[in-house]
């Protein structure tokens, strides 16, 4: 029997399971289509992500007889931020773009105080990021550039002695666009048996689980269950997999805009 009489008579035997898998398809179709419409339109933003890494916590000052001191000054905590900007829209960004009123300003929480900054990655030297101390006492940082091409930005290393993630944000006014912190908590904190029994923590960045295994997770799900659904006509199943692939696009393609683009290696590094 030819290939395509197979074929027909599958269709021909099971029209309701076909026309539920065209529906389905159809409804898939123009989700996906609004997700792609969206990826596409033109949209202009520059945003910003942190990482901190708590070398010495509060917990330091209840040691009598302890003393903490970087570059010379005391210190009672001591913390390390990864802040990475790039342009997370879909336009290029130049720096004629910042109002010269309001200019790209990365600025410490109130009773956080900067201890050091430095530039240690960019995507492209073309591009010129650099940090600079501002001129007043105030302890912020202007981020400055020539132009970045979408998915282009840096990441900036500050040193300072607070210990929560929103203790550094980046203000300014992007013209025609907005400045938006797009992941407030982009890591998870686990602890592990150390020597001695002391206790090792470790950051880690959740852009590999969200933006690559959880959209993995769920492609293989949904391909595991189209093949059931085929052998056993299962039609609940086959909705199921279709949810699966709609959710697997969608969760791709949001977690694409809302952590640094993998350009950025040193993001996802630890310490």
């Amino acid at each position: 029997m030819e290939l395509w009489q197979i074929v027909k008579d599958f269709i021909s035997e099971h029209t309701e399971l076909i026309t539920l898998a065209s529906l389905s398809f159809g409804f898939a179709g123009i989700i996906l289509a609004f997700i792609f419409y969206r990826a596409s339109k033109p949209i202009r933003q520059l945003s910003y992500s942190t990482r901190t890494f708590r070398i010495i916590s509060k917990k330091a000052k209840k040691v009598a007889g302890l003393e903490v001191k970087y570059n010379g000054q005391k210190v009672n905590t001591i913390s390390v931020t990864r802040l990475a900007i790039w342009n997370g829209g879909t336009e290029p960004l130049r720096a004629a773009d910042i109002s010269e009123n309001d200019p790209l300003i990365i600025k410490p929480r109130e009773g956080v105080e900067i201890l050091n900054a430095e530039l240690i990655e960019s995507t492209s030297s073309a591009n010129k990021s650099t940090i600079k101390q501002t001129n007043d006492e105030s302890g912020r940082y202007n981020f400055c550039f020539d132009f970045l091409n979408p998915a282009d930005g840096a990441i900036a290393s500050f040193v300072h002695n607070g210990t929560d993630i929103k203790d550094l944000s980046l203000l300014g006014t992007l013209i025609g666009g907005k400045v938006k912190r797009t992941a407030a908590d982009p890591e998870t904190v686990t602890t592990s048996a150390g020597p001695h029994a002391a206790t090792t923590i470790m950051v880690e960045s959740a852009r590999s689980y969200w933006k690559f295994m959880m959209p993995l997770t769920l492609i293989s799900s949904s391909i595991a269950c189209f093949i059931i659904s085929f052998f056993t006509d299962d039609k609940e199943i086959l909705i199921l997999a279709i949810g699966l692939l709609v959710t697997a696009f969608g969760l791709f393609f949001y977690f694409k805009k809302k952590y640094p683009p993998s350009q950025l290696k040193m993001y996802d590094d630890n310490l």
